[in-house]
């Protein structure tokens, strides 16, 4: 497919100020009936507030369903900064990861093993939020 238009510059997709592109990597525990229908949504924040994002996969993914039963699911995106740079020991300075599940849809419960987000724009600095917990209609977060 073809074109596109739009302003100029470098055709690797320039990021606006203040914002970054993050890679997140969900990661489905082996555990029986693991896997969720629920809409599963992400919040990152740091010293510069707060950014969330609906986790879904485009209509071009290699998973028709996702968030299944020892699966990777990995997303792409672009979303304010909510860090300044890093921290003095190279770290990304995020104060808070969380993900949360709406418990919605038949075999709405999830078994999260971990999630890793990355923040591609500062070289590729990532944190991990080990979960190895159930979201169910009593549980729709964890931090």
């Amino acid at each position: 497919g073809g074109g596109g238009g739009g302003g100029g510059g470098g055709g690797s997709g320039d990021l606006q100020p203040g914002q970054c592109r993050y890679k997140v990597a969900v990661f489905t525990s082996n555990v029986r009936w693991a896997g969720t229908d629920a809409n599963i949504s992400l919040t990152l924040t740091g010293p510069l507030g707060e950014m969330s994002r609906a986790l879904k996969h485009d209509a071009e993914s290699m998973w028709t369903d996702k968030f299944e039963r020892t699966q990777v699911d990995t997303f792409f995106f672009v979303g304010n900064a909510v860090t300044a740079g890093l921290g003095p020991g190279g770290e990304w300075m995020l104060d808070k990861v969380t993900v949360r599940s709406d418990g919605r849809g038949a075999g709405a419960d999830w078994h999260l093993d971990h999630i890793v987000v990355t923040n591609v724009t500062e070289q590729g600095t990532e944190t991990k939020l080990d979960c190895r917990n159930w979201f169910s209609s009593r549980r729709l977060s964890c931090t």
